[in-house]
């Protein structure tokens, strides 16, 4: 799924394979490099109070960039809030 959407965001560069193939390299090495830290900092800390509330922060930042980008229909502060809100209360509990 993730793929899908890269590619929907890369249309543009289909037509050339050059730029495709070093774009989608790029895509796997960023993809695979993200994927290896946050499973090795979920195996080596996955009991520290900051990664527990750091996973249930994985909003954070599509949030800001849609706030960045200015997308329509513009964030509900109440929806942020509460979905938030309601993930880290467990960890807080």
């Amino acid at each position: 799924m993730l793929f899908l959407v890269w590619r929907s965001h890369n249309l543009m560069n289909m037509d050339n394979p050059q730029v495709l193939r070093k774009r989608l390299t790029a895509f796997y090495i960023q993809f695979y490099l993200g994927l290896f830290a946050y499973l090795t900092l979920t195996y080596f800390f996955s009991n520290d109070t900051w990664m527990i509330i750091l996973k249930n922060l994985v909003l954070v930042p599509q949030i800001i960039h849609n706030i960045r980008l200015v997308h329509k229909p513009g964030f509900n502060l109440h929806y942020v809030i509460g979905y938030l809100g309601s993930r880290l209360l467990i960890p807080f509990y």
